[in-house]
């Protein structure tokens, strides 16, 4: 591959991952021949991880924003990427309290939650592991102040009597997340930049919340533009995801015109 090829290449991942440019191209080169540009999960574990970490978020988001989702596209876009510890995605401090009362879904008047069990590990004063707890080598990374997230979450007393390196945020009970569900939301984290663009947010917090509603009717159908993306052969979703969306093997072969220029991925 020509070096304007692997540019063309890391650009079009990072606007998928939400990755800079450098750090695409440098994760495309530890890729092999044919393998999806975007891998999934390495195992089950970080695959839950990583499904239970955006599953808080849009369940915790929504409900902050159940009228205007704004906020709630931002908060999802800005801190959702799963990178490793080499790039972190960052939580402002101005974003800590949301994103913190998301993700440890501190509801009004104690509503259902329906949520895995996470544990959320200090490694310094602004490091954080997601994990489920059974492993730090399968985990969300980011960048966040512990002491602004304990605080969000009312833990400042606990922390000033004895600091804290774990947090434990309990599972829903009886909750189960479907297997195919899992590996969905798992995928569409590692693609969290495409939903910054046009109809895609409203559509995640829409198929979300009908997916944990048990499914009951005609899921929300994946916007067009959507559609062509996740089902792109080399850094789209697997075929058993795509299955779970209801997107065809049609649309890995659908044009949108001028999506390519929206999104920044023409070379």
């Amino acid at each position: 591959m020509s070096d304007p090829q692997r540019a063309r290449e890391a650009k079009r991942r990072s606007r998928y991952t939400g990755e800079s440019f450098q750090r695409a191209r440098l994760e495309l080169e530890q890729l092999g021949e044919g393998q999806n540009r975007i891998p999934d999960a390495h195992d089950a574990v970080q695959q839950q991880v990583e499904s239970a970490a955006l599953n808080r978020l849009l369940h915790g988001a929504h409900r902050r924003w159940p009228t205007d989702l704004s906020p709630a596209h931002l908060l999802v876009h800005r801190v959702g990427i799963p990178i490793d510890e080499r790039t972190p995605p960052r939580c402002s401090r101005r974003r800590v309290a949301n994103f913190s009362a998301a993700l440890a879904l501190q509801l009004p008047r104690n509503l259902v939650r329906p949520v895995d069990e996470i544990f959320i590990h200090r490694v310094s004063f602004s490091t954080l592991l997601v994990t489920d707890g059974s492993s730090s080598s399968s985990a969300v990374h980011l960048q966040c102040s512990w002491t602004g997230l304990c605080t969000s979450i009312h833990l400042r007393a606990q922390l000033l009597n004895q600091p804290r390196t774990r947090l434990h945020l309990k599972a829903s009970k009886g909750f189960q997340l479907a297997p195919a569900d899992r590996a969905v939301l798992s995928g569409l984290l590692r693609r969290i930049a495409l939903f910054a663009v046009s109809s895609a947010p409203d559509w995640l917090f829409t198929w979300h919340k009908w997916t944990l509603a048990g499914r009951g009717d005609t899921g929300p159908a994946v916007p067009e533009h959507l559609a062509a993306l996740l089902a792109d052969e080399s850094f789209g979703l697997y075929l058993t995801a795509l299955r779970t969306l209801g997107i065809g093997r049609a649309s890995r072969h659908r044009t949108v015109p001028g999506l390519e220029d929206r999104l920044g991925l023409q070379p």
